[in-house]
């Protein structure tokens, strides 16, 4: 097992964003991370980010409205493991349309792709 720090793409939060209102989001063009924040970066981003490097076992638990992303790995011999989960609360609802919706949008979008 290695760490993960900066390098290899250790994991970065702004620091409070939790406590905002859920900012606009759009295609990433990432696979498998479909979304991002459209209006991402600003001063307040930038002055707010934090990073967070690891040892290996390193658990981390976040908000789902606390901005996080990691960098890609620039490492040319470690690798990034790492494991991600989301919870849901027995009040959350799932609006089954809309996600079936968009689920076939990025399906089609992928095979247009040669992606899948």
């Amino acid at each position: 097992m290695k760490k993960v720090d900066e390098e290899n793409g250790c994991i970065h939060y702004v620091r409070g964003s939790h406590k905002s209102e859920y900012r606009p989001h759009g295609r990433s063009n990432v696979l498998g991370f479909s979304q991002g924040i459209t209006d991402f970066g600003n001063d307040n981003d930038k002055k707010n980010t934090v990073s967070f490097p690891g040892e290996p076992g390193t658990f981390l638990i976040h908000n789902a409205k606390t901005i996080h992303w990691a960098e890609g790995n620039k490492s040319r011999t470690r690798t990034r493991k790492a494991l991600g989960f989301i919870y849901y609360g027995e009040s959350a609802e799932i609006n089954q349309e809309a996600h079936d919706a968009y689920q076939e949008k990025l399906k089609k979008e992928m095979k247009e792709k040669n992606l899948i």
